[in-house]
Formats: C-alpha cells, sequence, structure tokens
C-alpha cells in the first residue's frame, strides 16, 4: 500500500501519517506534498494506493489535482475545513472514495481508511459480502441496510465492491441468488408446484414481482420454466 499525503499544513500531514501508525495500517511507502503541483510529479512518477488531499492549496487546488489525475487508479479522500455543498457535489462527482472534514474525526478516518485497505485486490471483503448474500437472499426483510449492519460497514462501500468487481449492484446480486435457488427448488421437485408457495420460499413477498425477476434472470416465465421441467404449475404466474 502505498500512501500519498497532500496538504500545505504541516501539522495535518504529520497528524494523518501519525494516525496510520498508531491505528496499525501498514504501508509500503508514504509520501508527502505540500501543493498539488508536488502531489502530480508524484503521482506521475510513483503508483499511489490512496491519497488525502486538502482542497485550498496554492498553485493548484485538490479538486483540481483530483480531476487531472481521477482516471488514475488511485482512490482519493479529500480533506478539507470547507463543507460548502458546491465543494462537496464537486468532489463526489469526481469520484472521491470520502469527504473528511476538519479537525478529522477519530471514528470516520478509521472506518474510512479500513473500508480502503479491505478493497485491495486479494482482499477478502468481496467474498465476505457474497456469503452473506448468500445466506441471506431468502430471507424477505434482508437488504443493503441488514448487510451493512451485519457486516460491520457502510452501504456505499459495499455496493462500490459489488460494482467494482462484479459489476452488478446488491439488489441485482440478492435478485440471482434468489432465483437460482428457486430453479433448484423447481428441478428437485419434478412435480407440481405453486409459484405463490415458490416466490415466498425463494424472499418474494410478492409472486408478480418474482415472475418478473424471474424472467429477466431466465428469459422465461415461471410457469414456463416448471414446464419445461416437465412439472405442473398449480398457479399460473401473475
Amino acid at each position: 500500500m502505498k500512501i500519498l499525503i497532500v496538504d500545505d499544513e504541516p501539522l495535518i500531514r504529520s497528524g494523518i501519517r501519525k494516525r496510520l501508525d498508531k491505528y496499525g495500517f501498514a504501508y509500503d511507502a508514504l509520501y508527502e506534498a505540500e501543493n498539488g503541483e508536488q502531489a502530480e510529479r508524484i503521482l506521475q512518477t510513483q503508483k499511489v494506493d490512496i491519497a488525502f488531499v486538502d482542497i485550498n492549496m496554492p498553485h493548484m487546488t485538490g479538486l483540481e489535482l483530483i480531476e487531472r489525475n481521477r482516471q488514475r487508479n488511485v482512490s482519493f479522500v479529500v480533506v478539507s475545513g470547507y463543507d460548502t455543498f458546491a465543494y462537496v457535489k464537486k468532489a463526489w462527482k469526481l469520484g472521491v472514495h470520502s469527504y473528511l472534514l476538519k479537525p478529522i474525526d477519530r471514528t470516520e478516518f478509521v472506518d474510512t481508511v479500513r473500508e480502503l485497505y479491505d478493497a485491495r485486490p486479494g482482499s477478502d471483503m468481496l467474498e465476505k459480502i457474497l456469503d452473506n448474500i448468500r445466506r441471506n437472499c431468502l430471507d424477505a426483510g434482508y437488504s443493503l441496510t441488514e448487510a451493512r449492519r451485519q457486516l460491520g460497514c457502510s452501504e456505499s462501500y459495499i455496493s462500490r465492491i459489488l460494482k467494482n468487481e462484479r459489476g452488478a449492484g446488491f439488489n441485482d446480486l440478492v435478485n440471482q441468488c434468489r432465483i437460482d435457488q428457486a430453479k433448484r427448488w423447481i428441478d428437485e421437485a419434478r412435480g407440481r408446484v405453486r409459484i405463490k408457495e415458490l416466490a415466498g420460499k425463494a424472499g418474494f413477498n410478492s409472486q408478480q414481482y418474482f415472475s418478473v425477476v424471474f424472467k429477466k434472470y431466465t428469459g422465461t416465465t415461471p410457469a414456463q420454466y416448471i414446464r419445461s421441467r416437465g412439472g405442473l404449475a398449480l398457479d399460473e404466474d401473475e
């Protein structure tokens, strides 16, 4: 892990470095820059994984630095004394990972860095999320909020991991898991199947919605799929 700290205030740079060390975030290299121009030279010559960037700096603002280097595979964390809506909006538009306000809250800092470390290639966080989905997808009350509670990380973090690593959203993967299980039940039944009961077992509160989702992922309705497996649908698709 290679980290860059960009801030024109030496105390802020020192504070971030000390917190990384204090809370056990190991790194292979740590670079510091007191303005955007210095930071850009580092980004051009070093493979930086995480960059903590202040907004208001001489020569080049932090947002300008991020915009000029947004195509690099760097997770940018804005560290700013400004919570102006325009700044925050621009930062999110540029795809920053987090926006931390000075003075930096300890818990928020640790949570942010932990998320970034967990998201590294080779991290098992993706498998933890997928395993959580597999174990809970048949629960009709299962949601992104519940997954966040069980996994102990933010909803945006879960969504970002799934989007980056699997190219799909949380709800898409949950529905895919449910439909895969419904198909297995149909294959095992090889006989009469009541679609309404099947929908409920698969975690759907609505038979109609179940039919819509089933067709989206299989190209056929539940009744058609049941018949193709030699079974009989006791109630037709709604």
